[in-house]
């Protein structure tokens, strides 16, 4: 791998980072919600799952997941499950302490956060054709496959890290700019009807991806 196409696929991954999907809009509901340091365990959660589906491009696990899909398939769905009960839940909360004396919505906790941002990753099946797919687009078979691997991975998790901490930054300027306890409210159940939709959106495509396997 020369220099070339190394930032050839900085470049690339770059703009799949940038691009909005379910990561960015998870990260962005939440920062918006409960600030910067709020979305730092959903940054993590997701990092965690990418870093997971390194590791097995890396040991070459893909071509296993592509022999025996099921079990993956269903691991996603029970994440997508988890997604939507996660936002149903933020939605409930969100009513019950619906009172003029409450100021901002529930905090919810680091493992909650960190298991949302892990699991909207891994349910993507969009994840595993970055691994599987993108990735060895810019391998060359004369150097060290594993080394490649590891180094082009490791920068497109940084990259996506650094790309979802502006859009932290900029998505807790402006949940700070909404200080009623009524928007506060509004926002929660948005985040908590986005969470749903992505659930929905996420099982139904592992449902489809098994279906074709």
């Amino acid at each position: 791998m020369n220099a070339h196409t190394f930032l050839l696929f900085i470049g690339a991954s770059s703009v799949i980072a940038i691009v909005p999907g379910p990561n960015v809009l998870l990260v962005v509901t939440r920062a918006a919600a409960h600030g910067f340091k709020g979305a730092v365990p959903v940054v993590m959660g997701l990092s965690s799952a990418a870093l997971i589906y390194l590791g097995t491009t890396v040991a070459g696990l893909t071509a296993m997941v592509t022999t025996f899909p099921s079990a993956l398939a269903v691991l996603r769905l029970l994440g997508a499950c988890y997604l939507a009960y996660m936002g149903l839940r933020m939605i409930s909360v969100s009513f019950a302490k619906a009172s003029p004396s409450v100021s901002a919505p529930l905090q919810p906790s680091s493992t909650s956060s960190f298991a949302q941002g892990f699991w909207t990753c891994f349910s993507n099946p969009k994840a595993l054709l970055y691994w599987s797919a993108f990735l060895p687009q810019f391998i060359s078979s004369n150097d060290g496959v594993v080394q490649q691997m590891t180094i082009l991975g490791l920068t497109g998790i940084v990259l996506e890290v650094i790309v979802l901490s502006m859009y932290s930054l900029l998505a807790s300027v402006a949940g700070r700019l909404m200080n009623a306890s009524r928007e506060r409210r509004v926002l929660q159940v948005m985040a908590g009807a986005i969470l749903v939709a992505l659930g929905v959106s996420l099982g139904w495509s592992s449902i489809g991806a098994r279906r074709v396997a």
